[in-house]
């Protein structure tokens, strides 16, 4: 079984071949969607926000952008578009201990959602955490040799597995 720890939390370990079930992240949906905080904005009020923080990360403002996704995992904190702009923000500014959780949390949520699983493995390789990213790769480069749409995935996960691989030696 593959096995990582979060350098945030050593406690807290992720299997990588044991995913959340589904019915569990839907109920921890539903349970979310009752608190106060996410009725606080209209759906409407949400996409506004979104748009002013893709906007910034356009213009390369991620500082600013990142503050704003932070807002909005706040009120929406299983948004995976949420998860993975606040993650992709932390990594262009060399923050990978923020990014992990981020796109840890989207790969737990959506296990098919490869592109989070790619740029996690590019943090764990940031932080010099090389086995934790072979731990990610191994099971992701399978995933993505299933999906013909995945092919640029797949690419980036054997390039990056096959530079760890040469490091080891």
């Amino acid at each position: 079984m593959s096995h990582f720890t979060s350098p945030l939390s050593p406690k807290i370990g992720l299997s990588i071949d044991n995913f959340i079930e589904v019915d569990v992240v839907e109920d921890l949906r539903g349970k979310i969607a009752n608190l106060p905080s996410s009725t606080r904005f209209s759906e409407d009020q949400i996409e506004m926000i979104y748009g002013l923080a893709h906007s910034l990360f356009e213009q390369g403002k991620f500082e600013n952008a990142c503050g704003i996704f932070q807002v909005l995992l706040v009120y929406k904190p299983l948004e995976i578009r949420f998860l993975t702009a606040f993650g992709i923000c932390c990594k262009r500014m060399a923050r990978y201990d923020g990014a992990i959780p981020a796109f840890s949390t989207a790969l737990i949520i959506e296990p098919g959602n490869l592109e989070s699983g790619v740029h996690l493995a590019e943090c764990f390789v940031a932080l010099d955490l090389k086995e934790q990213a072979l731990l990610v790769l191994d099971p992701l480069r399978k995933l993505a040799e299933l999906d013909t749409r995945s092919e640029y995935i797949l690419r980036r996960a054997e390039a990056l597995q096959s530079l760890l691989e040469m490091a080891k030696d």
